[in-house]
């Protein structure tokens, strides 16, 4: 159902606004899942908004710095929303790496959120390089190689720099798909794309029988996620692997570094960046019919674009549904797929 974009986040700013978040609160929120549907990642957009209410009562305060040293900083999320508490964490390292040359601040215990890369853009916009990667989340999806013991989670890592004529962004899961595929292939009613595995660790195709994820480039993809759920996991001081028992044993940590610090200026960073990208993209492609060349992150930007250009957006109809229910001041019906996988030896966790 075609939808515009102005409406649909007008919808999710009204359901925001009756669950209490106050305007620039909401306006991230919004940005965040909404900038998702419009980069065409249908997985971490609408669909995934109209189901925070399976959260929102276990707020219990606004995230608060529990260590702080130097050019470090550990902040508790108090069960928050995870765009606010990833925000104010990523403030903190901002101004950190303003005195320090660097700001290295960890997060926890807070309710996932949509895009890892909002936060690594919000650092590069401030004139610092950014890295940011998130852990966890109960229960862990993906195993190492030739085994079927799930042990970490997709674990994302996102990099920002700035850049002449725009900021050069980017984010992926260390597994083959993020677990949201699962979710958005029962809302379609189709197949989930291959890298999923049933609980015997064989290929699936179906959503329902999806039981963990590959890795991404095998070994090498799961010794990436391995790093991130230490180095986010222990960091923040979230549980790890197998012992994680709730969504909220979330790790997060964001790195800001200064180039000044490094004897760079901004300026030259920025225009070292943009030669780069355009020798990225001024390569002649070698197959007529495949991806255009871009710098990585690119093609997300350029979707988006598209997206706005065009001025609607095409949701299904349960989604849609659900979204007027929440605007209208009112809990949705929460009947869409939980993110979790089909095991069958135990108690599920929600994932969220």
């Amino acid at each position: 159902m075609l939808v515009s974009v102005d409406r649909i986040a007008d919808l999710m700013t009204d359901a925001l606004r009756h669950r209490g978040f106050t305007a620039p609160d909401a306006e991230l929120i919004v940005e965040d899942y909404l900038g998702a549907e419009l980069e065409g990642r249908r997985t971490h957009g609408v669909g995934r908004f109209v189901v925070i209410d399976r959260y929102l009562d276990a707020r219990a305060a606004a995230p608060a710095v529990v260590h702080d040293l130097a050019a470090v900083a550990v902040v508790d999320g108090n069960r928050g929303m995870g765009q606010l508490v990833c925000r104010e964490a990523t403030s903190i390292a901002i101004g950190k790496a303003r005195v320090y040359g660097v700001g290295v601040v960890t997060a926890r215990n807070f309710t996932r959120f949509s895009r890892l890369k909002i936060y690594a853009e919000q650092v590069a916009r401030a004139g610092l390089i950014a890295v940011a990667v998130n852990c966890g989340g109960a229960p862990p999806l993906v195993p190492a190689p030739n085994t079927t013991r799930r042990v970490v989670g997709t674990n994302p890592i996102a990099f920002a720099f700035p850049r002449t004529g725009g900021l050069c962004s980017f984010d992926f899961a260390t597994s083959e798909h993020a677990w949201g595929h699962v979710r958005q292939a029962v809302i379609d009613g189709t197949a989930v794309p291959p890298g999923f595995l049933d609980e015997e660790g064989r290929p699936v195709t179906d959503p329902a029988r999806a039981a963990s994820i590959r890795p991404a480039g095998g070994g090498k993809g799961f010794a990436l996620g391995f790093a991130i759920e230490v180095l986010a996991g222990v960091l923040a001081g979230a549980e790890l692997g197998v012992d994680q028992a709730s969504h909220l044993d979330l790790g997060f940590v964001v790195i800001a570094l200064d180039p000044a610090a490094f004897g760079v200026d901004t300026e030259a960073v920025m225009a070292s960046v943009r030669r780069l990208s355009d020798q990225v993209a001024s390569a002649p492609p070698v197959a007529a019919d495949g991806p255009v060349p871009r710098a990585p992150g690119d093609g997300s930007k350029a979707a988006a674009a598209a997206a706005r250009s065009g001025g609607v957006l095409d949701l299904r109809p349960v989604v849609l549904d659900k979204l007027l229910e929440m605007a209208a001041g009112r809990v949705a019906v929460d009947d869409l797929p939980k993110l979790v996988p089909a095991d069958r030896r135990g108690p599920r966790v929600d994932r969220g």
